[in-house]
């Protein structure tokens, strides 16, 4: 008898993993997407507030450039990764009465972009066309040696979100993007609220900058 539960183990061994590998398998996390981001230098003539470098589009890998959709939705570029590629920021545009105290007026600098849509319960390549949605942004800013940061999310008052539309997409997904500013201000320029700040360290906690208007106008695609 003992014989014989001793050869049934190994059996029974075999179909618990039979039977759990197709759950492994579908818990897998979506792998991130290689994406190319255009930064529009001008809307209708006018100079944005955040724009490129000049040196066209960011692709991903192009430059130790990161351009990604991330597996969750979200949408990052990271130049920070190269010794090439900036951003133009122009903070040249601040809120009376905000307390804006900018590093510097424009520059190109290296940054790192994140709108966390799935924050906000949206998955980017699930939109349709022609669908838009409201997501929060955040920019990570270096400049002569110290981190800024610009972002417009709940946490700030007074801020506004960015809106992503889905422009195009293949057989089961989005796979192209436009993001704008959310709101149409009184001069009639497309432009959001954004707090600037000076992030914490150990030393010293958050240091606030004020709130700057950015225009802008991105376009994302992936393959």
């Amino acid at each position: 008898m003992l014989r014989k539960k001793l050869a049934i183990l190994p059996l029974l061994t075999s179909l618990l993993l039979l039977q759990s590998a197709p759950l492994s398998r579908a818990a897998k996390p979506a792998s991130d997407a290689p994406a190319t981001s255009i930064l529009s230098d001008f809307v209708d003539g006018v100079p944005t507030r955040i724009g490129s470098d000049s040196l066209g589009s960011y692709g991903n890998g192009a430059n130790s450039v990161s351009s990604i959709i991330q597996g969750i939705g979200d949408w990052v570029l990271d130049t920070k990764t190269s010794s090439l590629r900036r951003v133009r920021i122009d903070l040249g545009d601040p809120i009376l009465g905000s307390g804006a105290n900018p590093p510097f007026q424009a520059a190109n600098v290296p940054v790192r972009f994140i709108s966390k849509c799935a924050s906000w319960n949206i998955f980017m390549p699930g939109m349709q066309v022609g669908q838009s949605a409201l997501c929060p942004l955040a920019l990570s800013i270096n400049y002569n040696g110290t981190t800024y940061a610009l972002r417009t999310n709940e946490n700030y008052g007074g801020t506004d979100p960015v809106q992503w539309t889905c422009l195009a997409r293949n057989s089961t997904k989005c796979v192209s993007w436009n993001m704008v500013p959310s709101v149409v201000q009184v001069d009639g320029q497309r432009k959001v609220a954004m707090q600037l700040v000076k992030p914490a360290d150990r030393r010293t906690p958050e240091q606030d900058l004020g709130q700057f208007y950015m225009s802008f106008d991105i376009s994302v695609t992936t393959p």
